[in-house]
């Protein structure tokens, strides 16, 4: 087979590259754990929470793509007492494989199976105020995000929000810790990986614009906050990286290769981590893009 030929036969059969095993949920926990880390907090500060809701009244979160739940989980609990027993929060994906068994969680979270791609049920229609997504870079495909931003908004309340948490991944790169330790290999190792990328047809160009996205499909008060890893996260979102491209190379090498490229990535592999291990970092810069619903029309 050809490269895209490898390419259309890996995706077949892989939805989601970096898998749905317990590696992939220790790396969704160190994710989440970089995350809040670098931003203070894991709702957006322009998301107004209320402290008190009014009689009858239920506030509903929903985490699209939820992976191993961490986010929706520690969101349970830093709501504000007075709505906490009016809330109700809920873990969607696609697979159920990393969920946490609920008798384990707050009574006030729930979990279940949703394809964020497909048409909203009409249970899930138009009654959430916020729906969180983070990192479907690894499965928005021929570089349009709008049909996840369409169903987020079929989801929201008129004046919910959505708040999108992102990997820019067309930033991928490696940084020296100083002018005496080379970054050759561990740059080039970034470079192999974005090729490969654009093969399997994940072509990151649409994350610069994801605040036009967002307008496009008419959310207002659009946000779009970016940013560089801080130094002294630097080593853990590095671990974040080696595990992620761990997991892609899996599937995608073919004799020393990776489709839809040239080099041999074993040798560029070999040498990246010996950079890697005398202070190189990888580092891919976060983005959060935040909008909301209009209350009217």
């Amino acid at each position: 087979m050809n490269g895209n030929q490898d390419a259309a036969a890996v995706l077949q059969k892989e939805t989601y590259l970096l898998g749905r095993h317990f590696k992939e949920s220790a790396r969704l926990h160190l994710q989440h754990w970089l995350w809040k880390s670098q931003t203070g907090w894991n709702i957006h500060p322009s998301i107004n929470i209320p402290s008190t809701l009014g009689e009858g009244e239920t506030y509903r979160i929903a985490d699209q793509g939820a992976g191993n739940c961490a986010w929706i989980l520690e969101v349970a609990d830093e709501l504000p007492s007075g709505i906490k027993p009016h809330t109700k929060l809920y873990g969607f994906d696609v697979s159920l494989a990393n969920f946490p068994a609920a008798d384990n969680c707050s009574p006030e979270v729930h979990f279940a199976q949703l394809n964020a791609f497909d048409d909203v049920p009409e249970n899930l229609t138009g009654i959430f105020d916020i729906v969180h997504i983070r990192v479907f870079s690894a499965v928005v495909r021929n570089n349009d995000s709008s049909p996840l931003i369409k169903n987020a908004a079929r989801m929201l309340k008129p004046g919910g929000w959505l708040q999108w948490d992102e990997f820019n991944s067309a930033s991928f790169k490696a940084i020296s810790p100083n002018a005496g330790v080379s970054s050759k290999w561990a740059q080039k190792m970034t470079e192999v990986m974005m090729k490969n990328a654009n093969v399997l047809t994940f072509n990151p160009s649409w994350i610069a614009n994801l605040d036009q996205q967002f307008k496009e499909n008419g959310f207002e008060n659009v946000q779009f906050d970016k940013t560089t890893w801080a130094p002294k996260l630097r080593k853990p979102i590095t671990d974040d990286m080696l595990m992620m491209t761990e997991s892609v190379v899996v599937l995608t090498k073919r004799d020393g290769k990776l489709i839809g490229t040239e080099e041999n990535f074993d040798e560029i592999w070999a040498h990246a981590l010996e950079e890697i291990s005398k202070g190189v970092s990888l580092t891919m810069d976060p983005v959060v893009c935040v909008g909301q619903k209009p209350a009217c029309g």
